[in-house]
């Protein structure tokens, strides 16, 4: 652009140097038209170059913002991370201190009561795989890679999250009531990261019953079909429900309705149950507490799903190649 007004401008003293000869006296027309002619050029060439550096300017700060907002949001994703981490491996950490404790003092008794000794390290070994698990599901999550993806039962997720949090609803004194459907489909997802997500109900749930004396502490988990190819987890606890005024922002990063809380818990939970093509609620119980519902597709509906898209893109496919192109139409010599 800069080099076409310059031509111009070029141009333009040219021609007025070929029309100085030919001006017969310094105030006749074509003295003043040569002057005005170079007025205009060079008037051109200031505005297209003022123009070009602002341009120039405007991108080097849209570059400037972009990177910044780059770095922000990479430090941002790093933030989550290692708050995720810290959040979710506490209570596995917390799970292998109490363990250990409790078997050295079954051990240092007198008999040592060794079988129940072992239980606890045997306890302490699940803790171990539960936080390698999570320090898994967290990389996987931000590496936006499927993982390691197999066919699950949803009810040995649940009774391997209650085994996990066994000692957790014993300090509370919680009652659990578990109502699991007898014969559900098969769901797909990640081992790891589903079974964050029912821990982080359940644990939710019994905090929130923690502070609880006028009733009974009760936490329900229940497994449901939904409509129309679905399978539901559903937490209820007795506690004292959701605080209307968060209730909107509780899926938000950051954002926590508890005075120490790091305000992830959930916002992990949505995020990984979204990435399984699945949906998370957070409801008003019935008549106290709050209702914590997962719901993920079934095994057939995901492959039925597949398979419509694949099947559909191959008829894309097979349109785009079969269509006769276009000829033009041959006039008559």
């Amino acid at each position: 652009m800069i080099d076409l007004w310059l031509h111009v401008a070029i141009w333009s003293f040219l021609f007025e140097a070929l029309l100085i000869p030919l001006s017969p006296g310094r105030f006749s027309l074509v003295f003043y038209s040569n002057r005005v002619m170079g007025m205009v050029s060079s008037a051109f060439v200031l505005v297209v170059l003022l123009s070009e550096s602002s341009m120039l300017h405007r991108q080097l700060v849209l570059a400037m913002s972009a990177r910044a907002q780059e770095r922000e949001g990479h430090r941002t994703a790093m933030d989550v991370m290692v708050g995720s981490l810290a959040h979710e491996l506490r209570q596995p950490l917390a799970a292998i201190l109490v363990n250990g404790h409790a078997g050295t003092v079954l051990l240092s008794t007198t008999p040592g009561d060794v079988d129940e000794a072992r239980a606890a390290f045997r306890d302490i070994g699940k803790s171990v795989r539960r936080a390698n698990d999570i320090i898994d599901s967290v990389r996987t999550m931000f590496a936006h890679s499927p993982g390691d993806r197999v066919a699950l039962d949803a009810n040995d997720l649940v009774r391997e999250a209650v085994d996990i949090m066994r000692l957790e609803l014993e300090a509370y004194h919680v009652v659990l009531d578990l109502d699991l459907s007898p014969e559900l489909p098969t769901i797909r997802g990640h081992r790891g990261q589903l079974m964050q997500v029912v821990m982080n109900g359940m644990k939710n749930g019994v905090e929130s019953l923690a502070t609880i004396s006028d009733r009974v502490r009760q936490l329900r988990i229940r497994t449901v079909m939904v409509e129309p190819d679905g399978v539901a987890i559903r937490i209820e606890d007795s506690g004292c429900g959701l605080d209307p005024v968060a209730r909107d922002r509780v899926f938000e990063p950051f954002v926590s309705t508890k005075p120490r809380g790091m305000g992830l818990g959930l916002s992990i939970c949505k995020s990984i149950i979204e990435g399984h093509d699945g949906t998370l609620l957070l409801l008003p119980g019935s008549p106290h507490g709050a209702v914590f519902e997962v719901e993920l597709p079934t095994l057939a509906s995901l492959d039925q799903t597949r398979d419509a898209r694949h099947q559909a893109d191959a008829l894309a496919s097979i349109t785009s190649t079969t269509l006769p192109r276009p000829t033009q139409a041959s006039t008559p010599g």
